[in-house]
């Protein structure tokens, strides 16, 4: 009981140090043609090195993994800004010193930063739904690349966006870093907005609600010792992992208020529900289960459960967190890695189920019908 304690306490110093991670949807939306056909003009950036190849590779490299969507590459003169926002029915890819005349930044996550790429999407309605009509995608001229794989992965980071992508914080992901790996991350991703659910390889079962009824929503998660790269449920006591849990809602929830939960259940049967603070506390299996997080559903939103990303790890010397059950007073030394050895949980199993609710009925839980699983191994 005080093993397990002392792990699910620790999520709270994990969980606390880095924001939400797993694949964001920017849009749940299909492609009005089944694709994009990106006219590509960079007669306005750097001369010395091909440009043009790169970005056929980086469009390669997304059609190798998926055949959800086209995408074709066209090259010569393009009017990137022209009509309405720039809407003329061709998907453009240029350099350009501005955005047809805004700041070349980004603003996602709440303050500005230069950006070497930006891309953005027009989407209209078709047969009463929402649909990608075009999409463009911008170099900064003054941009900066080490090489042409560094522009590469540029590249392919931001046709992520056209396809429908958000960023992600997943260690090893095409959407955090603009890396050349498209990893487990992004497949789910595409699979949820452009594909069939099933495709994605850390499914957690089917959607299900606590009225014992079907649910369209999906949910993703899984544990990793790569960064995102590959994902497994039994690991070595001494490995570092990382956990991460996405919530793709039903269609006509996005856009309410929900709470998400995550309850652990041990071997033994003890159970525990994460906190909003990020510990995790004893459950009443016959009560409510407490919120995670409370927040409005967007196309997906995500929890990371435990690990810290490597270049967020810290210095310190490794110990457990300590919870007076009394006060409820968590002391909390920081953290640098996550592990089994650290907890002394060798041989021992955890699983994770994730799930929603909606302020508006806070009573129907829906959740995946199986759990993320972690095993460590003796």
């Amino acid at each position: 009981m005080n093993k397990i304690k002392s792990l699910l306490i620790a999520f709270f110093v994990l969980a606390s140090l880095t924001p939400v991670t797993a694949f964001e949807l920017i849009h749940r939306s299909k492609f009005k043609n089944g694709g994009l056909v990106f006219h590509v003009n960079f007669t306005g950036g750097p001369l010395d090195l091909d440009y043009y190849e790169a970005f056929d590779r980086a469009v390669a490299r997304w059609l190798a993994v998926t055949d959800y969507a086209t995408l074709n590459v066209v090259r010569g003169p393009v009017d990137e800004c022209e009509g309405s926002n720039g809407v003329n029915g061709i998907s453009s890819v240029v350099f350009a010193m501005d955005v047809c005349g805004e700041a070349f930044t980004n603003n996602e996550f709440g303050g500005s930063f230069d950006a070497r790429g930006l891309a953005d999407s027009f989407l209209v309605f078709q047969e009463n739904k929402l649909v990608v009509e075009t999409s463009r995608i911008f170099f900064r001229s003054t941009g900066q690349w080490e090489d042409i794989s560094d522009f590469e992965g540029t590249a392919a980071h931001e046709i992520g966006h056209t396809i429908g992508l958000g960023h992600s914080v997943v260690s090893k992901s095409l959407m955090l870093a603009s890396s050349l790996e498209i990893t487990p991350d992004e497949l789910c991703g595409l699979a949820m907005n452009l594909g069939q659910p099933e495709d994605c390889q850390i499914l957690l079962g089917e959607g299900m609600s606590s009225t014992n009824e079907p649910s369209t929503a999906e949910f993703v998660g899984g544990v990793t010792a790569d960064g995102g790269l590959t994902y497994g449920t039994v690991f070595a006591p001494d490995v570092e992992l990382e956990i991460f849990a996405t919530v793709v809602p039903e269609e006509a929830h996005i856009g309410q208020m929900a709470n998400i939960h995550v309850v652990a259940l041990t071997e033994g049967g003890q159970a525990f529900a994460r906190n909003e603070q990020g510990g995790f506390d004893p459950l009443d299996l016959t009560g409510a289960i407490p919120s995670a997080k409370n927040l409005t559903m967007f196309a997906a939103r995500d929890i990371r459960i435990g690990g810290v990303i490597e270049n967020q790890r810290l210095n310190d010397e490794t110990q457990p967190s300590i919870f007076d059950p009394v006060t409820g007073v968590i002391t909390t030394p920081k953290i640098k890695y996550f592990t089994g050895e650290l907890f002394g949980l060798q041989g021992q199993t955890i699983r994770f189920y994730i799930g929603y609710s909606l302020d508006s009925k806070p009573s129907e839980v829906f959740y995946g019908a199986e759990p993320i699983t972690l095993t460590w191994s003796q």
